[in-house]
């Protein structure tokens, strides 16, 4: 799920945890807002997630997480072609 380049910046744990080391202190408020808002969908269906995470978080992510969704549908794009 996550681009090559992020997964080289994470380490494995001994139970095979990713531990992301490009996430700090500062990218906890908009995960938490990321969490919760998936929290609310739970039961609802994927699509609807979808559509809600397409719009602004209460709290803004820090610039190039934008990039990151990029990213990840170019790294998508690549396994399809």
């Amino acid at each position: 799920m996550l681009p090559r380049a992020l997964l080289a910046l994470s380490t494995r744990g001994a139970d095979e945890t990713i531990v992301p080391h490009y996430l700090t202190e500062r990218d906890h408020p908009w995960l938490r807002a990321a969490l919760d808002e998936h929290a609310r969908f739970v039961g609802r269906r994927r699509n609807e997630l979808r559509e809600r995470m397409r719009e602004p978080l209460p709290t803004p992510a820090p610039k190039g997480v934008g990039e990151l969704r990029e990213a990840r549908k170019s790294e998508r794009a690549d396994l399809t072609a």
